[in-house]
């Protein structure tokens, strides 16, 4: 790829894209926008994630709901929910992995990241087990 580069001999790919942008309608924008996000921050993290799908049963102070972890670490998990949280508040988390349903975990953990599709959990406390299971988890 070719990318325009201006007089002084700087990439002008910044004013390319604001140019595209304008054209966007603001829903679109707004997608666009979590999209960036969520592949920025792939490249920030500090734990190795794994997909996965399980159900988790996740609560505050205020309410408790259903949702489906998607990813997780050592770190964190994201979990798809429509439910409306805030970012800051503390939460509990019980769920088990689809190939050990005998084995429940119990989590806490602040929620971190608010999306469209759902949250980002960073556990808090984590015990050495816990950490050592779901770094397995994760490697396998």
């Amino acid at each position: 790829m070719n990318l325009p580069v201006n007089q002084s001999g700087k990439s002008s790919v910044i004013p390319e894209l604001l140019k595209f942008l304008q054209k966007i309608p603001l829903g679109e924008q707004e997608i666009l926008l979590y999209e960036l996000e969520e592949r920025f921050s792939r490249l920030q993290r500090k734990h190795k994630r794994k997909d996965t799908r399980s159900e988790v049963e996740c609560t505050t102070t205020y309410q408790s709901n259903k949702g489906h972890i998607t990813n997780i670490s050592t770190g964190g998990v994201f979990i798809e929910s429509r439910m409306p949280f805030r970012c800051g508040d503390d939460m509990r988390l019980r769920f088990a992995f689809p190939q050990s349903l005998d084995k429940q975990l119990f989590i806490h953990g602040q929620i971190v990241r608010i999306t469209p599709t759902g949250i980002g959990v960073q556990f808090k406390g984590l015990s050495k087990e816990y950490e050592t299971y779901l770094e397995s988890h994760c490697d396998s």
